[in-house]
């Protein structure tokens, strides 16, 4: 196993930032680099690597790369004692989810990138496909997999923009009064109208969608697509230069969809075999203050950079996050 130092961000940083710079020789031999960013991950991870490993890609170049974010739980250890054809990069910082990507892409290119959370599992070889898929549709930058609970419910995994009606809604529990009302016929039938407006119907799709046969493989064009599982294409991750590192730990998905698709990219779901995605499933989901001052100050970055400043948008987008903040406890 290589284990590499962490370079620092001053040294990894310029290969994000040079533009649209063709792939080497040496690189081009790898289609595929598989990313995890670990921190404190030591009940998910293995169970996590494993799947990867047991469903991975069968005609593809790839390599499985761990950046562990200085984890005082021994997940690096873990990686190293169980994993030892795995290369592991360690962190001496925390460098979130973001940095920790943006350091695994920079120091391993290749065509495309699978970042996959160490809390979700693959439950069929579905890369292969994907990979397919985005060499037939090349305008496409960044494609999300569809998600789903343990229990098989589904998982949203693809959303319209966050705007203050958006998170207006989230907040007085739309959403939840949404898919009870969808679990029944007559309900799927009176929300219908929502699958045609941008913000319903990815969630329309997930939440009363019924599958007729094997998945596709088509992709559907969406705003942006959650981080859990995401591929991203070499050139799209030059030309925007991956993650945005200023925002920690919420948002940083959807900032990376908003930049590549001002450069021109189209952002899709794939119709494949769905990823089993934990979140925080049969444990107490109690935000901790610092996680939850984290998720704040990252969301507030985020809503500067996406909405004018001192308009009534940014006004209203500042006023939800205060509630938010005050739910989380922050």
């Amino acid at each position: 196993m290589a284990t590499l130092p962490h370079p620092g961000p001053k040294d990894f940083r310029p290969v994000c930032d040079q533009g649209d710079v063709p792939l080497n020789g040496a690189e081009q031999a790898y289609d595929l680099t598989i990313v995890l960013v670990a921190y404190n991950s030591d009940r998910t991870l293995a169970k996590s690597l494993q799947s990867l490993k047991d469903f991975a890609p069968q005609h593809l170049r790839y390599r499985l790369v761990v950046v562990d974010n200085n984890s005082p739980d021994g997940s690096a250890n873990l990686v190293e004692r169980e994993f030892p054809d795995v290369t592991l990069l360690r962190g001496p910082t925390n460098l979130g989810f973001g940095g920790g990507n943006n350091l695994a892409m920079g120091a391993y290119p290749a065509r495309y990138y699978y970042l996959h959370n160490t809390d979700a599992y693959l439950q069929q070889p579905v890369l292969d496909d994907v990979i397919h898929a985005l060499d037939r549709a090349t305008d496409v930058g960044i494609v999300g997999l569809p998600l789903i609970y343990p229990d098989q419910s589904p998982q949203t995994a693809a959303y319209a923009y966050s705007t203050p009606a958006k998170w207006a809604l989230q907040g007085l529990g739309v959403s939840s009064a949404l898919k009870i009302a969808l679990r029944w016929r007559v309900g799927r039938h009176l929300l219908a109208p929502l699958a045609r407006t941008r913000m319903g119907k990815t969630f329309f799709r997930t939440e009363a969608g019924q599958r007729q046969g094997p998945p596709t493989n088509g992709l559907t064009p969406v705003d942006w697509v959650c981080g859990a599982s995401l591929v991203l294409r070499h050139e799209t991750f030059m030309e925007t230069g991956g993650f945005d590192e200023s925002i920690f730990l919420y948002g940083e998905d959807e900032d990376l969809c908003r930049g590549a698709a001002d450069k021109g990219w189209r952002i899709a779901q794939i119709d494949t075999f769905p990823v089993v995605h934990d979140f925080g499933w049969g444990t107490r989901k109690r935000t901790s203050r610092r996680v939850a001052r984290l998720k704040a100050e990252s969301l507030a970055t985020f809503i500067d950079k996406h909405f004018q400043r001192g308009s009534p948008r940014w006004m209203a987008m500042h006023l939800m996050l205060w509630v938010k903040r005050r739910s989380w406890g922050a």
